[in-house]
């Protein structure tokens, strides 16, 4: 019985050649995530597992996210690659400078949702910094208001010395391609 329920999942774990949707040599997965993008060289990004091929010709979905940037005229472009779940895409213009930046969040772990921000640099998406934006409480948002930039708000619980929970919040700006936490 534990054989037949271990090739029942290994076989449920798979996929023909038919099954893989295939660009050419590049084979992804469906996207879990999808955005189009207006932009003259990025038509649209997606978040899905890439496939693969073992060593005996089986092809599986990797475990890791890849976001793949998608031009108008040329192949597609792997941007980043993500250990995570539960991720989501969404597009803002945080420096108003006339470019959205590509935002996505995404759970890691049991309880720590993170935010990677992507920026428009010549034909290209290029990952910012922004380990600094993390939650462990799953609270990470962009604020959007009249006549001002938008800006991402995140709050964490933490213990004081006396081990007393609280919640601590933070604010960034996004200054050309720099976070700043706000007040600075």
């Amino acid at each position: 019985m534990k054989k037949l329920v271990t090739l029942i999942l290994f076989v449920a774990g798979t996929a023909t050649a038919a099954d893989i949707p295939c660009d050419g040599n590049f084979a992804q997965k469906l996207a879990s995530e999808h955005i189009e993008f207006n932009l003259p060289s990025i038509s649209k990004v997606d978040v899905a597992p890439l496939w693969f091929r073992t060593n005996e010709g089986v092809s599986m979905p990797t475990s890791e996210l890849y976001v793949t940037q998608y031009n108008h005229h040329g192949y597609p472009k792997v941007i980043d690659r993500v250990v995570g779940h539960n991720e989501e895409l969404s597009k803002v213009d945080l420096n108003a400078d006339g470019n959205p930046e590509l935002i996505l969040k995404f759970k890691s772990g049991g309880n720590q949702t993170l935010i990677n921000i992507y920026q428009l640099e010549k034909h290209d998406l290029i990952k910012l910094d922004s380990n600094a934006i993390a939650s462990n409480m799953d609270s990470i948002e962009i604020i959007q208001e009249v006549n001002r930039p938008p800006y991402i708000k995140f709050s964490n619980v933490e213990f004081d010395s006396m081990n007393n929970q609280k919640i601590v919040t933070s604010m960034y700006y996004l200054n050309g391609n720099k976070l700043i936490p706000m007040g600075e």
